[in-house]
């Protein structure tokens, strides 16, 4: 049991981190809604732990509508977390009894926005012995982070505004960005993001979008945005 999470100084709090298992299993080998949230609150935590951002004793506790409450010597923070997903890509990554790996080699197949596939139409493009993508083109891939992000905030804020979601001083959405996409140039796709976001924030608003790949958080709020390296004390990847 890691939560709720109880620490006195930054060392303590790290190290309490490090000591957690955070790895999140395949699809298809029982991942659940818990691996993935405890990997991306996890990595936050960290981080900002790291670059000094949280002030102490702290305690994290894991709870619903929001997902987790951050308690600190100054204030308290509701963070819900969520996984940006193409949905099709999650359902053919569980599709085990077909060749899987050359569809996985064209992320393009499951570009965020695209119609929903039914179930024969994964089976048929996990089994092509070739595949065609419609591939990226220009700023395609920062857009659809953007489009992404976006859809995601404004679907959790009208959660965030319903009677049985909780709010705290500081209210944080936390996406975990699992697209698929290739390499992405940061400062564009923050751009964009933050011009679409720009007329989003009011009393009513998440007090930040924060954004967590495996390499970056991407913090996002009424003064702009601010991307920080991931601190991983466990050195692994997902």
């Amino acid at each position: 049991m890691c939560f709720p999470l109880i620490a006195d100084t930054k060392s303590e709090l790290l190290s309490k981190l490090q000591n957690i298992d955070i790895k999140v299993p395949p699809r298809s080998n029982g991942r659940v809604k818990d691996h993935v949230e405890r990997w991306t609150i996890c990595k936050f935590i960290a981080t900002y732990a790291n670059n000094d951002k949280l002030s102490y004793p702290c305690q994290l506790i894991k709870r619903e509508h929001p997902d987790f409450v951050l308690y600190t010597s100054h204030h308290c923070m509701g963070i819900e977390v969520t996984e940006a997903v193409n949905q099709d890509y999650a359902r053919a990554s569980t599709l085990t009894d077909i060749n899987r790996n050359r569809a996985f080699e064209d992320l393009s197949l499951f570009k965020w926005g695209a119609p929903a596939k039914s179930h024969e139409e994964l089976r048929e493009i996990l089994s092509r012995e070739k595949l065609f993508g419609p591939g990226w083109v220009g700023s395609e891939v920062e857009d659809e982070f953007a489009q992404a992000a976006m859809d995601i905030t404004l679907s959790k804020t009208k959660k965030l505004n319903s009677p049985h979601f909780a709010k705290f001083d500081e209210n944080y959405l936390l996406i975990y960005c699992n697209l698929c996409l290739p390499a992405l140039e940061n400062d564009e796709a923050c751009q964009i993001f933050s011009e679409k976001i720009r007329n989003y924030w009011s009393d009513d608003s998440f007090s930040k979008v924060v954004v967590e790949d495996d390499v970056n958080l991407f913090v996002f709020n009424t003064k702009g945005y601010e991307l920080i390296k991931i601190y991983d004390v466990w050195n692994i990847n997902h």
